[in-house]
């Protein structure tokens, strides 16, 4: 009984580590795209993607209170593509809003963000 107890404990934990992205219309008509990657424990936590050329232009994301934030205001018909660097470590996002196959065997974070806008 404690063993479920204590797997049930780390794997709603190890949820909580995967990344929030919310998109929110600006009054310009484009997009504001925010990714949260909710670890305060982390050294450094990178954001890249499609939109970085992956990891040569990866974008250091702003450690808070809450993790680390990462804003990007784009067209409204973006789609991105993307994981995170964490601690040196690449990190696919179990929370993406969608994934796409990495090519590696992994998975990449996607969003689209007029469907995003949608909802």
């Amino acid at each position: 009984m404690k063993k479920a107890v204590l797997i049930a404990i780390l794997a709603a934990a190890s949820a909580a580590l995967f990344a929030d992205v919310s998109v929110k219309l600006l009054d310009n008509g484009k997009a504001e795209v925010t990714f949260l990657y909710p670890d305060t424990g982390a050294k450094s936590v990178l954001v890249a993607g499609d939109f970085t050329n992956w990891q040569s232009g990866a974008k250091t994301m702003k450690k808070t209170d809450a993790g680390f934030v990462y804003t990007r205001v784009v067209a409204k018909n973006t789609v991105m593509e993307y994981k995170f660097i964490v601690d040196k470590n690449w990190t696919a996002d179990k929370n993406a809003p969608a994934k796409k196959d990495d090519g590696f065997g992994g998975k990449n974070g996607l969003v689209d963000v007029a469907s995003l806008l949608d909802k």
